[in-house]
């Protein structure tokens, strides 16, 4: 089945192209000539393996992506013959997307220039979730004006043996979200590191949805954000997955109240007080109570979200059907949680920016261990024992981190109009101009 080029409502295809334009330009020694100008280079000789059966796929369609005016745009298509080979066309010079589909899964490999021969892993897929887990559960907590924002990020590690996704073409990942409660978005950070938006799908059980995205082998995050009333200050949460869970974490600010007698207090990070359980039932109901401050680590995001500079057209301004257009006026998911919906294109770019200057794509093992979205606290930090005093994250974030916050923010600041046109290309700038020296400490050009 051909991939189709043309754009199509912001996906995956979406993201990369804000990330392919950013790493061929990385690579750009001149200005590139005009599509059809260049002579057209020698064709790539390449393999695309069922990574499930260790056998060549044969009969695979494959394309050569590369970033257009009007979205991700096909230049050139093969199909691969009996032992999974195949030759194809690269563009004439730049970064291009290998890409496939099999079996329903879209697949992709980026590929820079001085390849010598091209290859890509595909997999068989499984509609049985039975050994699906979800290696760990975090739900973070915040109040504000009469509100509960919660985000739950579900951790899943696919490691089916013989490697295989898990894929369903409805949606094959369920979640719970409270009855009467309307959830105001989803994302999933893949195996690769890129992140996208996902629309929330109900389910024919009431309380369950889902999300059109393949647990393809390796690390998935999915991430959803809702909102509970919270006037007074007090409320009762079911806590729990579909799947048996190993890790459930929450993260409380203070001086909020959390009580679950079953729950043990682990420390403290970001300003949040972080409570865990091992193995917990499928529901567990808990209580909290009281008002809390957006955390110190936060609030540099929260103050410049609520600025009311630049408050008429944006360039670039999210349509109408994106979810920064339709969440109200300020409050902490548009803040925290949907920065990340608004601030996609940026971060897939400099993710995959920082990749391709690598010599050698990353492994597996790397790719799955991409650090999470600053919208959660960083939990890969060390969480400070309970008792120590909260943990200094935010003063010991690496630099690219740092940059990626930055990122995040300046484009929700974008699409949700707190920005004039001049701040924002001035601003943009500075951040181009720090990812340069950073990619440059990170992967010296051996040119010099």
């Amino acid at each position: 089945m051909k991939l189709s080029p043309r754009s199509r409502r912001w996906n995956w295809r979406a993201a990369l192209v804000a990330a392919l334009c950013a790493a061929a330009g990385a690579h750009a020694q001149s200005t590139p000539p005009a599509m059809g100008q260049a002579a057209p280079a020698a064709p790539l000789a390449g393999i695309v393996t069922d990574a499930t059966s260790g056998k060549p796929a044969a009969g695979v369609q494959v394309e050569i992506l590369v970033p257009g005016q009007q979205g991700m745009q096909s230049v050139g298509a093969a199909r691969t013959g009996a032992h999974g080979h195949f030759q194809i066309s690269p563009p004439a010079a730049g970064v291009f997307l290998l890409a496939a589909q099999y079996r329903g899964v879209e697949y992709y490999q980026p590929v820079h220039p001085g390849a010598q021969q091209l290859r890509l892993e595909v997999f068989q897929t499984t509609s049985d979730t039975r050994q699906l887990r979800v290696h760990e559960l975090a739900t973070v907590l915040q109040p504000e004006k009469g509100q509960l924002a919660v985000v739950d990020e579900y951790m899943v590690n696919n490691r089916l043996s013989p490697p295989r996704t898990w894929y369903r073409p409805g949606g094959i990942f369920r979640f719970l979200i409270p009855r009467g409660i309307k959830a105001d978005g989803a994302q999933v950070i893949g195996p690769d590191g890129m992140t996208v938006p996902r629309d929330i799908l109900p389910t024919r059980q009431p309380g369950i949805y889902t999300l059109k995205y393949p647990l393809r082998p390796g690390q998935t995050r999915v991430q959803v954000s809702y909102r509970l009333p919270y006037t007074p200050p007090k409320a009762a949460l079911d806590l729990g997955a579909l799947y048996p869970v190993n890790q459930l974490q929450v993260y409380v600010p203070s001086p909020m109240q959390f009580v679950s007698p079953r729950f043990s207090l682990l420390g403290s990070q970001d300003g949040y007080q972080v409570y865990g359980l091992a193995h917990p039932p499928a529901r567990l109901r808990v209580q909290v109570a009281g008002d809390a401050p957006l955390p110190q680590a936060m609030q540099s995001i929260a103050s410049a979200s609520a600025s009311p500079s630049g408050a008429g057209t944006a360039a670039g301004a999210a349509d109408a059907s994106s979810p920064a257009a339709v969440i109200p006026s300020p409050n902490f998911v548009e803040k925290n949680f949907l920065t990340l919906l608004a601030g996609l294109a940026l971060l897939a770019a400099a993710m995959l920016f920082y990749k391709l200057r690598q010599p050698e794509p990353l492994p597996a093992a790397a790719r799955a261990s991409a650090a999470p979205p600053a919208a959660l606290p960083d939990r890969t930090a060390p969480v400070s024992p309970a008792g120590d005093g909260a943990s200094p994250a935010a003063e010991s974030a690496d630099d690219m981190q740092l940059l990626k916050n930055d990122l995040f923010l300046l484009e929700a600041r974008r699409h949700t109009h707190n920005i004039s046109n001049a701040d924002y290309e001035h601003e943009r700038r500075q951040l181009e101009e720090r990812m340069r020296r950073l990619l440059n400490q990170a992967s010296p050009d051996p040119r010099g």
